[in-house]
């Protein structure tokens, strides 16, 4: 169970069919829903607080997981567009070590 619970996060599916959207796919979709010229500082500063982002190895996964969804993004441009010069998305987590408690710094 204890290596379950940030699965929920991944792949929502395997415990509820409400919920179907994994957590990089939103975020993803959040930063697309932003204007264009905005779009890679956001990639490039995506910032984790609350005690679930705590989990390890965490950061690594969703990283992975929105790279690789940039990543597709790129491919797919790149091919229906060969001529187009497109630079590639850099994606990078930022964490602090009281990430834990920032909803709460914020708050007061």
């Amino acid at each position: 169970e204890r290596f379950l619970a940030p699965e929920i996060f991944f792949s929502p599916e395997i415990f509820s069919s409400d919920w179907t959207v994994p957590l990089p796919s939103t975020i993803d979709t959040c930063i697309q829903a932003c204007p264009i010229d905005t779009r890679r500082p956001l990639y490039k500063y995506i910032t984790l607080s609350g005690g679930t982002t705590m989990f390890k190895h965490f950061v690594k996964r969703l990283e992975r997981d929105v790279r690789r969804k940039a990543k597709e993004r790129y491919d797919f441009t790149k091919k229906k567009y060969p001529d187009l010069d497109v630079k590639k998305i850099n994606v990078s987590i930022v964490t602090h070590p009281y990430q834990r408690f920032a909803v709460w710094f914020g708050g007061s």
